[in-house]
């Protein structure tokens, strides 16, 4: 949504003219026509026999990185034989500067499976891109489901740069932003009893165990858990045994227990009397 916003404020100085149908869709085809300028990339060698990436709608690259604003602003460019054409030598190899530049335009997801996380924030951070960033929250935030959300979860704590600190980048208009970390939470939240099954009964593994300590303890924290005492008792338990070294079990369950947390909705009501305080004034 984020870069959809962007692309329809910029698109309206390149089709000038009203027309029928999707503007996104007209772009991605005079680009994939390469009817949108004269400038190419050209990429690292790595087994790929033509190495030229079609730059496409400059003005879009512009607004959306750092990095091809001051390319663009430069005189990076060496046109060849002193044709019209400017090619334009990048460090990257082609498959991947080929979807990026196509996924601006209008292209399919830059990312295709959880792998391509990492790749797409070390693009977003080499190229100044902050809305690669916001597509990064945005598939992580269509993905969840019950096997994957704690995974998901865990790797956005792991990762500053998707916890949105430029949201004061021109580009993005903040009530069209999806902050992962936060649908993960609300995710958790709701999904919780079904996320739990089996961890009872002693199984090896259960999609809560991708979740890290610190992740659980925000959830216990909130009172917000919709799960009986006695059961979120015996689920916090075997979490713990099963994440947190022996040593550290005991500090750790303290630490995780009522009264230490509010624990669940049935404890934060008897603390509360009753009161109604909104989830981010509890955290």
């Amino acid at each position: 949504r984020d870069l959809h916003a962007m692309r329809q404020r910029l698109l309206r100085s390149w089709r000038r003219e009203p027309a029928r149908g999707c503007v996104e869709e007209d772009l991605l085809r005079a680009y994939d026509q390469e009817r949108l300028g004269n400038t190419w990339f050209l990429c690292e060698k790595v087994h790929e026999e033509d190495l030229h990436v079609y730059a496409g709608f400059l003005p879009l690259l512009i607004k959306a990185s750092s990095f091809f604003g001051a390319m663009f602003s430069s005189r990076w460019a060496d046109s060849s034989n002193g044709s019209d054409v400017t090619v334009i030598k990048v460090g990257w190899d082609v498959s991947t500067m080929r979807r990026l530049i196509r996924f601006l335009h209008g292209g399919p997801s830059f990312i295709r499976d959880i792998q391509d996380l990492d790749q797409a924030i070390h693009c977003a951070d080499f190229f100044g891109m902050p809305v690669l960033l916001a597509h990064c929250n945005t598939w992580i935030v269509e993905h969840l489901d019950r096997n994957t959300a704690p995974r998901l979860w865990s790797y956005v704590e792991s990762q500053p740069r998707l916890r949105m600190n430029w949201l004061e980048d021109s580009i993005f208009q903040e009530d069209m932003l999806i902050t992962a970390d936060s649908e993960c939470f609300d995710f958790h939240l709701q999904e919780f009893l079904m996320m739990v099954d089996g961890i009872c009964d002693g199984e090896s593994w259960v999609p809560l165990y991708d979740l890290t300590p610190s992740l659980m303890y925000r959830l216990v924290a909130s009172g917000s858990l919709d799960v009986s005492t006695a059961l979120l008792k015996s689920v916090v338990t075997n979490f713990v045994q099963q994440k947190v070294p022996p040593a550290e079990q005991k500090a750790m369950l303290q630490r995780m227990m009522p009264p230490e947390v509010l624990f669940n909705r049935e404890l934060r009501d008897q603390v509360l009397g009753g009161c109604r305080l909104g989830l981010r004034g509890l955290m």
